[in-house]
């Protein structure tokens, strides 16, 4: 707790100092969203990037800046269909994968990022900032602040005694906040309890959002497995994210068996590892149990050399949608195109 207190007094005197404009921050003439937390890691931002990408991109040129997390490259990269997860980061490659005709670009530095595409891309009409809300360098036009129902930010403590990154009053800067990872079986009297808690100030929406999964698709073929296809087999979820309880809680629900292999966040497997992988989907030397990973961990399978030939046809990634609760969608959507439209 003492390192916590000193952690919270070095991000306090920081946003204090750009909260009385004593650092800078710097307003683009187009439209900027950030999505963010302020807590490290697991509340879905690429979900919920992946949706407002969805919603927004065929109707406005949409640029996607994230830092591009373990990338090994440095500054600025224009992403293109052949950029792996390597020089881009995993959760960029996702959405170029998902997206193709989007552009995704990664830079540290958010101002510099956001020159330099509307330098290379001046058609681009919108710019979605991933995990910026830390970033008070660029001041957006929209923050949206997701928050984990199994781990909402009013109950949380800053790192490292808790996992938030600021103080839980940074909530204050955010012009929506998304209570993401609800569970479908959630009842009004939880919904309510839970605004409650949150304190949403005058100038804030909140919103309320659960997942749900798509059947599986082979990540080096083109076919899928539906629940039908795979409630008799067993399983084996090998993945590298921060949260994979949900992705585990599903699979059990419909197969007949799920078998954990668990890394940390943004992981890049070894040889080793699918060494084990390997070893644990095997039997008398036939391949008896099938892979499964999320969209995020083939983006750094799927240009892995290391990845086991013989284990190709038998990995298959979750693919997984937010879907907003309360039937709150369009209010969502609208603040955030009124937002577009007036900028």
């Amino acid at each position: 707790m003492p390192l916590s207190w000193l952690y919270g007094a070095i991000t306090g005197v920081r946003n204090f100092l750009y909260n009385y404009g004593i650092l800078k921050s710097v307003k683009f003439d187009i439209p900027v969203i950030c999505v963010g937390n302020i807590a490290a890691g697991g509340t879905g931002k690429t979900p919920f990037s992946a949706y407002l990408i969805e919603k927004l991109y065929k109707d406005y040129k949409t640029a996607l800046l994230s830092r591009g997390y373990k990338r090994k490259s440095k500054g600025f990269v224009l992403a293109d269909d052949e950029s792996t997860a390597l020089i881009i980061g995993d959760e960029p490659r996702l959405l170029k994968r998902k997206y193709p005709e989007l552009v995704v670009a990664v830079d540290a530095d958010r101002v510099e990022g956001i020159t330099k595409i509307r330098q290379l891309k001046p058609e681009t009409e919108m710019i979605l900032l991933d995990d910026g809300f830390q970033h008070r360098r660029v001041d957006p036009g929209c923050k949206i602040l997701l928050t984990d129902y199994g781990r909402l930010y009013s109950r949380d403590h800053i790192l490292p005694y808790g996992m938030l990154r600021e103080s839980r009053r940074a909530y204050a800067r955010a012009d929506m906040v998304v209570v993401t990872k609800c569970p479908d079986n959630i009842t009004g009297k939880e919904l309510q309890d839970i605004a409650d808690e949150l304190k949403i100030l005058p100038h804030q929406s909140l919103f309320f959002a659960g997942w749900e999964y798509a059947p599986l698709y082979s990540l080096f073929g083109k076919h899928c497995l539906t629940d039908d296809d795979i409630k008799n087999k067993e399983i084996v979820l090998m993945t590298g994210i921060a949260s994979p309880a949900q992705a585990v809680s599903y699979l059990k629900s419909v197969t007949a068996g799920v078998q954990l292999f668990q890394f940390p966040d943004h992981h890049y497997f070894s040889r080793e590892d699918y060494k084990q992988l390997a070893d644990s989907v095997t039997q008398h030397n036939e391949i008896v149990k099938t892979v499964v990973v999320t969209e995020k961990d083939a983006a750094r399978i799927e240009s892995d050399k290391w990845f086991p030939d013989r284990l190709k046809e038998h990995i298959y990634v979750l693919p997984v949608k937010m879907k907003v609760l309360q039937n709150k969608e369009d209010a969502l959507i609208k603040r955030i195109l009124d937002h577009v439209r007036t900028n």
